[in-house]
């Protein structure tokens, strides 16, 4: 994934090696690796063989709200919504995205640490949702009650 040659788990450089023996390599980095065989004809026509190896990351981040959430407001409330921090196995920090959801199903994107006005009487959710760049989305949902 970084663009450099590795070693087998013997630490031989897998570059120009023989084909007719085994290799074993051990894939620490996730991303994609490339391999390529190439191979030459008794008239000497080379004929390369490409092909990739894919390491996965499949970890979620994982996200961290400080502080608590009201499970209970009355209508026409504010609440500070609770700032917060994801960090993944790979990326390291990741950024953490917030939504409320009003009780017509409407989202609206919040912002951490700051106060939103809950208008409706209904159920409320708040969404924390944190993406690495794999791809893998973790959401944490609180469910707030307006009465």
């Amino acid at each position: 994934p970084n663009g450099k040659v590795i070693n087998d788990v013997n630490g031989l450089r897998l570059e120009n090696v023989p084909f007719d023996r085994s290799y074993f390599i051990k894939l620490e980095m996730y991303g994609s690796y490339s391999v390529k065989y190439s191979a030459m004809d008794w008239m000497e026509r080379e004929q390369d063989y490409p092909f990739a190896l894919l390491v996965v990351d499949d970890q979620v981040p994982v996200i961290t709200v400080s502080g608590s959430i009201k499970t209970e407001v009355k209508q026409g409330k504010q609440i500070t919504v609770a700032k917060a921090t994801a960090t993944d196995n790979v990326d390291g920090e990741v950024d953490v995205y917030v939504y409320l959801v009003n009780p017509s199903g409407v989202i609206s994107k919040a912002t951490l640490g700051k106060k939103v006005t809950l208008a409706e009487k209904g159920a409320y959710q708040l969404r924390y949702l944190a993406v690495d760049k794999f791809g893998n989305l973790n959401i944490l949902y609180y469910d707030i009650t307006v009465v």
